[in-house]
């Protein structure tokens, strides 16, 4: 099976996710007499005259600075029962022209995957194996006990002994926390024989590492990367139009533009990526 990412952010082929695409809801001018601030006041709002379409959450590009600063609305402001301002987390002058999208936060995307977890699957670990047993007691060992070089934990393993050799190793419970370079180390209390099974795990055990943190998404092609964010954290990256950008969404969202690379590490945010189909 092949790792579903390139590093710190598994990436999930598929024709029948939500792929997300840009549901603009609001466009026009902001009107910040006061002097720069973070609360977004519009001149006038296009298609009606107020914000009450918006939810926290959603994007908003501040599209007059160059490149493109892009946030997120934190917070509602009601005159009435009408939404006549939002609060952001990016800074706005009186005549800024902005953008607002629909963050898609209900979708057809499944949840994301933990970060450095392992591949599930048959036999998934058995070509990692580097040191194996020559006369290990033949048998199914099913949620064979363990131990690990590195900080993973949760992972749970079978492992088959024919021949007296270890012919494979399967992988059903994930856990998080693996690493490329760990030692997974089956005793030979467990398996039998005079030497422990060790496998050594490399990038393709693990649905994605901490490497590459500053060009994550290299090798999987430009503008053609959804993202989904399991938790609410801050990202930084470039979307597919060449703007850079530093947000922090809720925690289900799906950010309504693609992107071409992602800076944060999976150390701040547990994100997936969804390749576009089209």
């Amino acid at each position: 099976m092949a790792n579903l990412g390139t590093a710190s952010i598994p990436i999930i082929p598929s024709t029948t996710i939500n792929i997300p695409k840009p549901g603009l809801l609001y466009t026009g001018a902001s009107t910040n007499a006061g002097g720069a601030n973070t609360t977004l006041t519009p001149e006038a709002v296009s298609p009606a005259t107020t914000f009450n379409m918006v939810s926290v959450g959603d994007i908003v590009y501040n599209t007059t600075v160059s490149p493109n600063t892009i946030g997120v609305i934190t917070g509602l402001n009601y005159t009435g029962s009408n939404i006549t301002s939002v609060d952001t987390n990016i800074t706005w002058n009186d005549g800024d022209d902005y953008n607002i999208y629909h963050a898609y936060k209900v979708s057809n995307i499944p949840p994301a995957v933990d970060i450095s977890s392992l591949l599930v699957g048959d036999g998934t670990l058995t070509s990692s194996i580097t040191t194996n047993t020559t006369d290990g007691v033949n048998g199914s060992y099913t949620s064979a006990t363990f131990s690990t070089s590195g900080s993973g934990t949760g992972a749970v393993i079978d492992v088959t002994v024919s021949g007296n050799a270890v012919t494979a190793v399967d992988v059903t419970t994930t856990g998080s926390g693996y690493e490329v370079g760990d030692t997974l180390t089956v005793a030979t209390g467990v398996i039998g024989g005079s030497t422990a099974l060790v496998i050594t795990l490399v990038d393709e055990d693990i649905t994605g590492d901490t490497a590459n943190v500053t060009d994550i998404l290299k090798n999987q092609g430009m503008g053609e990367i959804g993202i989904y964010t399991k938790d609410a954290s801050d990202i930084t990256g470039v979307d597919s139009m060449g703007n850079t950008f530093s947000i922090s969404p809720l925690a289900g969202d799906t950010l309504p533009f693609f992107v071409s690379r992602i800076n944060t590490s999976s150390a701040t945010a547990a994100l997936v990526g969804f390749i576009n189909p089209s």
